[in-house]
């Protein structure tokens, strides 16, 4: 990714997640529970478009899966008033680990 479509795709973010913060602060979006699932999940998915942009990117994997898994965590756990999600953090890194693997055979560690 070139400077300039990084410095594009950051702004975009901090924008998102400040007007997303401005409209928590003016109880304009009734509920702010979903919030830090939509930040979680808007950061997991610019991982996760980096993984699928070039194979010089196969560690992008990881932390996307990491931020979609606690995405998929917060969800469940207000969903079902805490009794579970610990679980799908697991599976989403586990995701991750093996789209590494899957991505970059000579990388065994994953």
């Amino acid at each position: 990714m070139t400077s300039a479509n990084a410095s594009i795709v950051a702004g975009i973010a901090l924008i998102t997640v400040g007007v997303l913060l401005l409209l928590n602060l003016f109880d304009a979006l009734g509920s702010a529970a979903y919030v830090p699932v939509l930040i979680f999940t808007a950061i997991g998915t610019v991982f996760l478009s980096l993984f699928f942009r070039g194979r010089e990117y196969w560690w992008a994997a990881i932390p996307g899966s990491v931020f979609l898994g606690v995405a998929a965590v917060v969800t469940a756990a207000q969903l079902t008033a805490g009794a579970a999600g610990a679980g799908f953090l697991f599976l989403f890194l586990s995701a991750g680990f093996g789209a590494v693997y899957l991505r970059e055979p000579a990388n065994w560690w994953p």
